[in-house]
């Protein structure tokens, strides 16, 4: 889900909500949003206002490109083949337009791509036409990917010499890549998400999986001292709450 401006409006109390709420989700997390007052160097969040990872600091203020541009697109004069391939490239399938996005609820209503799914006074929500979400493609390979137990697997049909695959996954450096047949060189594309770079060949599988990393390593250790720690306290408890009534049972015996 895309929001087209830095903030929602609330008719009811006159108040603006940051979109950056909602726009925080990470990408594939199964409810993600991309959108919001990023005020902050990111990939992706520098895409979606400027159509590229430049520049690296944002000088300007998010909200005034509200419904004037987006992925460095004009509202005004949208071409439409760019702003679906910014939308497919991020795996969108629904717009949010507020009631104040006049130049884009003016486009979207009006596009053959795009229809709406929910009017409200305040909002309309439009989907994109024709298009179903995918884990992974490319232009020089035939393939497909699925998730499996935490990590993705990548089948390859065939893939050409040179051949390049987008993988719609944040890219973090504790993500690894191994295949069949080679080496399988991973890194991030310009919007953050992950590039693959296949080797030559046919019929050949490529698994990503992502490697715990010091912090993670420190994490499950702190975690597992404090687990130690609490059962100690309770089997010392539990102990002392046997040993007394045997104590008082032997002193009255006596």
């Amino acid at each position: 889900m895309l929001f087209t401006s830095s903030v929602f409006r609330l008719r009811q109390t006159g108040t603006t909500v940051p979109s950056y709420l909602m726009a925080l989700a990470p990408v594939l997390a199964g409810r993600e949003s991309i959108g919001g007052t990023f005020q902050h160097w990111t990939p992706i969040s520098t895409y979606y206002w400027h159509g590229s990872d430049r520049p690296r600091m944002m000088t300007e203020r998010t909200d005034l490109k509200d419904d004037q541009t987006i992925f460095g697109l004009p509202w005004r004069a949208m071409d439409e083949a760019a702003l679906l391939a910014a939308l497919r490239k991020l795996n969108v399938t629904d717009v949010v337009a507020t009631e104040y996005d006049l130049w884009t609820r003016t486009y979207l209503d009006r596009s053959p791509a795009f229809e709406v799914v929910l009017s409200d006074p305040q909002y309309n929500i439009y989907r994109v036409r024709d298009y179903a979400p995918t884990l992974i493609e490319s232009d020089r390979a035939r393939l497909r990917a699925v998730t499996d137990h935490g990590a993705i697997r990548v089948q390859v049909d065939r893939a050409e010499a040179g051949a390049e695959a987008l993988l719609k996954q944040t890219y973090f450096p504790l993500w690894t890549a191994e295949s069949t047949v080679g080496p399988v060189a991973i890194e991030p594309d310009k919007t953050g998400l992950t590039l693959l770079r296949l080797p030559e060949g046919v019929g050949y599988e490529v698994t990503l999986r992502y490697l715990p990393g010091p912090a993670e390593r420190l994490g499950t250790t702190v975690s597992l001292a404090a687990l130690a720690v609490i059962v100690g306290i309770v089997a010392l408890s539990v102990a002392s709450v046997v040993v007394r009534p045997s104590a008082v049972a032997r002193r009255v015996g006596g």
